[in-house]
């Protein structure tokens, strides 16, 4: 048994569980967290609890924390979240009915857990990994709360993920593209079957937009095990009717008949800036619908019921999807966009409000793991090309594995420009129009807190 000190800071969890913890081969992830949440079930913890599961390749965090706010702001219903990345604080990883916990909170679970595993488990706490301790601290916390709604987003695919220990009820599918490939394969098929690993016998899954060879696909697997599907163009579309000026979308709402609910339409409006944030919330909507049908109350199409609904989701804040960094003069904005679709997904929305026909400076950095060709390739000899309004910059990151000058060499020219990182201060204070950066969540973070700091001087 290893003896440690017992942390008294965040700092000091995470130094202890990343670097002295070390977590023992992954074939044993899932047995220690479902024995974990095993031992929580059995006294009864999670009795109350509605679990629902958020998988998918992009749009988890935007669509789980929009389903908190309805069942929230909706029904006034407990709800812990479970998120990651975080941005600046990995308390941000754990809301509480759209609150991240307190440190004081999280250092605590951590610090008991650690005591209830040495006494009341088989395995013993220097064994799990960083995410492992993440999941096993909500898994505490949850158990504590007794929230009446669970929702929790899956860290890398689904079906290998630590996650996929809690119960069915329902889930929801985002959507599928490549990422991670190194751990969930190199097709869109292979990928898709690893998300579709967390769908449980008798469980509600809700699924984006998908093409017909995966919608077949995840067909085909729920049926094999005799869970319910309600797909995107089947049960419920979304189609896109304005965009305002601030960049949010009026969208209409297309349900088809669901229990005893006849079929609907609603216009909405998303409240988080760009076009796919229309999915995101249709799914979200969809969902919540679902569930308040199933465990809350009969649901009656009513004036009232819409203007609710609608308020809702005017509450909706997600930190670091196309922000404003409000601490400027000009308009620039930061997103987590670090995939080719993601990324792909937020050029789309420069041609639109409040981004069109304006003079815009791209500011992108990335890890060196991530797919940096595909993505600048593609801006370079796609994007660019179309849009001789916008210039690109490329940047790094305070991080081991960050992309670099070096990286980005083969792709510079023109109008696609290197700056150091040091001086993206000083053109933020001197831009005079748009600035987007994008890119990997380290340097989403490292904005969010130049933000911050700005902001207090």
């Amino acid at each position: 048994m290893t003896q440690w000190i017992r942390p008294h800071t965040i700092d000091e969890i995470e130094v202890l569980t990343s670097f002295i913890f070390k977590a023992t081969s992954d074939e044993h992830k899932i047995p220690r967290m479902r024995e974990l949440f095993d031992y929580f079930n059995q006294m009864g913890c999670y009795d109350q609890t509605t679990f629902i599961h958020v998988v998918g390749t992009n749009g988890k965090g935007s669509t789980g924390r929009t389903l908190a706010t309805l069942l929230t702001q909706m029904n006034q219903a407990t709800v812990l979240h479970f998120t990651s990345p975080h941005l600046l604080q990995v308390t941000e990883r754990i809301s509480a009915d759209l609150e991240a916990i307190s440190s004081a909170s999280f250092i605590q679970s951590f610090n008991q857990l650690v005591e209830l595993i040495r006494n009341e488990l088989t395995f013993e706490p220097e064994e799990l990994g960083f995410f492992e301790w993440l999941f096993s601290i909500y898994l505490f916390e949850l158990a504590q709360r007794q929230s009446q709604f669970a929702i929790v987003e899956a860290g890398i695919g689904g079906l290998f993920d630590v996650t996929n220990v809690v119960p069915g009820a329902y889930a929801i599918l985002t959507n599928i593209a490549r990422d991670h490939e190194e751990m969930l394969g190199h097709t869109l098929e292979a990928i898709a079957i690893q998300k579709l690993g967390v769908l449980k016998p008798k469980q509600k899954m809700v699924i984006g937009p998908l093409s017909k060879e995966l919608s077949d696909l995840a067909q085909t697997h729920a049926h094999s095990i005799e869970a319910y599907l309600f797909k995107w163009d089947e049960n419920f579309e979304a189609n896109q009717l304005n965009v305002l000026a601030d960049g949010t979308y009026q969208f209409n709402l297309s349900i088809r008949e669901m229990n005893d609910l006849s079929a609907i339409n609603m216009l909405l409006q998303t409240h988080l800036i760009g076009s796919y944030q229309v999915t995101n919330a249709s799914l979200a909507v969809y969902t919540y619908l679902l569930i308040a049908q199933d465990r809350i109350a009969p649901i009656k199409w009513t004036d009232s019921f819409h203007k609710q609904l609608q308020m809702a989701l005017q509450q909706v804040t997600w930190s670091g999807r196309l922000e404003a960094m409000n601490a400027y003069d000009a308009p620039i904005y930061i997103d987590a966009a670090h995939n080719l679709e993601a990324v792909q997904q937020l050029m789309k929305q420069l041609d639109a409000p409040p981004f069109s026909n304006q003079s815009i400076t791209l500011v992108y950095a990335a890890l060196k793991r991530k797919h940096i060709d595909e993505i600048l390739t593609w801006l370079t000899e796609v994007f660019l090309p179309k849009h001789s309004n916008v210039q690109l910059l490329l940047t790094t990151i305070d991080h081991v594995g960050a992309a670099d000058f070096t990286d980005y060499a083969p792709y510079l020219t023109d109008n696609i420009s290197y700056i150091e990182k040091k001086h993206l201060e000083t053109m933020f204070r001197q831009a005079s129009s748009t600035i987007i950066s994008f890119g990997s969540l380290y340097f989403v973070a490292e904005l969010l807190t130049l933000n911050e700091e700005t902001q207090k001087n």
